[in-house]
């Protein structure tokens, strides 16, 4: 038999996901090409889609949604030249400013520090396959992350079970 501890809920997942396209590339020193990411399993009706991107260490991140766009050149504003912001400006907006929290492990040091966004997702059908394009941008040292197109995934959770994730002492769901 199973253990005491063991419920049978813990075997039951449903194999919902919405879809990520990278757009672009980081022009920052932390984190690589790609230093925005998405968790696609997060993208579904009802739950808290989950962003996050590397930047400085203890720097302050603001992250941005909207629609996406043509690559807009940023040094015109005087960021590097290899900076592009991938929102419609007409259409986006800051969704949340959070700190580029130090990463625990030293040998992830080159990484910088890392930063997490949540928007909630409405339960509701009228969401379904929808998109809408994010990206990160790293205030401390005036870079941008690559951005990503986030598309809801295509079905409403039926199970009615708790997501509950925990991540370095927090939880969400």
């Amino acid at each position: 038999g199973q253990p005491r501890t063991w419920w049978m809920a813990d075997a039951v997942e449903e194999d919902l996901e919405g879809t990520v396209t990278a757009l672009g590339s980081s022009c920052g020193r932390y984190g690589g090409s790609e230093s925005h990411r998405v968790a696609t399993r997060s993208l579904i009706p009802g739950a808290y889609a989950r962003f996050r991107a590397n930047g400085t260490p203890n720097g302050l991140g603001l992250f941005a949604v909207g629609l996406p766009a043509p690559p807009l050149p940023m040094s015109r504003f005087g960021l590097p030249a290899n900076c592009f912001l991938h929102l419609d400006p007409a259409s986006a907006f800051i969704a949340a400013s959070e700190p580029f929290g130090p990463l625990p492990d030293v040998m992830l040091a080159l990484r910088g520090g890392e930063a997490e966004a949540h928007i909630k997702l409405p339960a509701v059908n009228q969401i379904l396959g929808t998109a809408f394009t994010a990206q990160w941008f790293d205030v401390s040292d005036g870079s941008m992350s690559n951005a990503a197109t986030a598309v809801i995934g295509g079905a409403v959770p039926s199970l009615d079970l708790a997501n509950v994730q925990t991540y370095a002492g927090r939880s969400h769901g």
